[in-house]
C-alpha cells in the first residue's frame, strides 16, 4: 500500500499513485475485475475510503476489517471467493516477495511490482488488455 498513499497522524499527506489507480480503472473498463488486498488498520482503511481509493476496485479488502492478512493463504482465498473468478485467471501484483510466494502457491500468477512501466510490460506479456 505504501506506493498508493502515505499516512501520517491519521491524515493523508502525500501522493496517491495515480498511475496505478488509473490502470485499475482502465482494467475495469476492459471488463477485468480488480481488487485491493491491504494489511492495514481500520483507521487507515477509513482514510483510504475518504480519499476514494476504494472506488477504483471491485473488491476493497483490508485485513482489520476481514480478519485475513497477507501472506496468510486465507486472505488470498477470501479474495478469490469475493472476486468470483477462477484462481488460475488471477494476477497478483505486490512489492513483497513473501506475499507473492503465497499467491503463487495458491495458484495466482504473481508479479513483483518494481515500477509502473515494468508492470505494464509484464501485464502485456500475459495478454492483459491495458489500453
Amino acid at each position: 500500500m505504501k506506493d498508493i498513499l502515505r499516512l501520517s497522524n491519521n491524515r493523508i499527506y502525500s501522493k496517491l499513485n495515480n498511475e496505478i489507480l488509473g490502470l485499475a480503472d482502465r482494467l475495469r473498463e476492459n471488463d477485468y475485475k480488480t481488487a485491493l488486498l491491504s494489511n492495514n488498520t481500520r483507521e487507515n482503511a477509513r482514510l483510504m475510503r475518504l480519499e476514494g481509493i476504494d472506488k477504483h476496485f471491485d473488491i476493497f479488502h483490508v485485513s482489520t476489517e476481514t480478519g485475513y492478512v497477507k501472506p496468510e493463504p486465507e486472505g488470498f482465498q477470501y479474495l478469490v471467493e469475493a472476486l468470483g473468478i477462477g484462481i488460475s485467471e488471477l494476477v497478483f501484483v505486490d512489492d513483497s516477495p513473501i506475499s507473492l510466494s503465497t499467491a503463487r502457491e495458491i495458484g495466482f500468477t504473481p508479479i513483483l511490482f518494481t515500477s509502473y512501466r515494468d508492470l505494464l510490460k509484464q501485464l502485456t506479456n500475459l495478454g492483459v488488455k491495458i489500453s
